[in-house]
């Protein structure tokens, strides 16, 4: 049911409804040693003041680009005790959290086994935007590879800027989280790239492409 605070994972947990109705949560989350809040898309976060509040939007064409974003932010919750996040839309919040799921970062679900995993707990219709960005995640092993063909007929048929791409990336390698990881496909995390300036210190090229090397 819409507002409800439904527990995915230790120290996980969600809720689709506005702001207004999510409140009514507030001292369940509290109860759970939630201190931390993900709030995807409008509302004033300014009522979730008793919590450590970080506020997201995307277009859902753009979602694929931001799942790094979204799940350092959620794992960086887990670690300091909870993490609730607040999705104003459902099958937006259900993308993330089901992406979130493949990784290793919780638990290395396959596409198939995470969304039933998901849907047990609180179905939901998927549109087919969405179901087309998941199965890309998943056919990228549920990492944002810029050399698989998909992601780059993703990338330019959606336009996601190298800007966006990079924000990505610092995400996905940011050891916030891949330190925390159990397991990861590629030694990611050992990789750090400061975007201080449009160029690399060589002058060669820029940042995404020197992560994107690398990667």
């Amino acid at each position: 049911a819409e507002g409800t605070l439904y527990s995915l994972v230790p120290k996980l947990f969600y809720s689709t409804a506005s702001i207004g109705d999510s409140i009514g949560n507030a001292e369940g989350a509290k109860s759970q040693s939630i201190s931390h809040v993900l709030l995807v898309g409008d509302g004033d976060a300014k009522k979730l003041s008793s919590f450590q509040v970080t506020q997201l939007q995307t277009e859902e064409s753009a979602l694929l680009s931001k799942f790094p974003m979204f799940h350092e932010k959620i794992s960086i919750g887990i670690q300091a005790g909870g993490m609730w996040v607040i999705g104003t839309n459902a099958a937006t919040t259900a993308a993330i959290l089901i992406s979130f799921l493949m990784t290793s970062l919780s638990k290395s679900f396959s596409l198939v086994k995470a969304k039933k995993y998901f849907e047990e707990i609180s179905p939901v219709s998927l549109t087919p935007s969405i179901e087309e960005q998941l199965q890309i995640w998943s056919n990228m092993n549920a990492t944002i590879d810029t050399k698989h063909p998909d992601w780059a007929n993703y990338q330019r048929t959606n336009k996601i800027s190298h800007e966006d791409l990079l924000r990505s990336l610092l995400a996905q390698t940011s050891k916030k989280t891949t330190r925390y990881a159990f397991a990861t496909k590629r030694p990611a995390s050992m990789i750090e790239i400061t975007p201080r300036s449009p160029r690399d210190r060589s002058g060669t090229g820029s940042a995404v492409d020197v992560l994107a090397k690398n990667w």
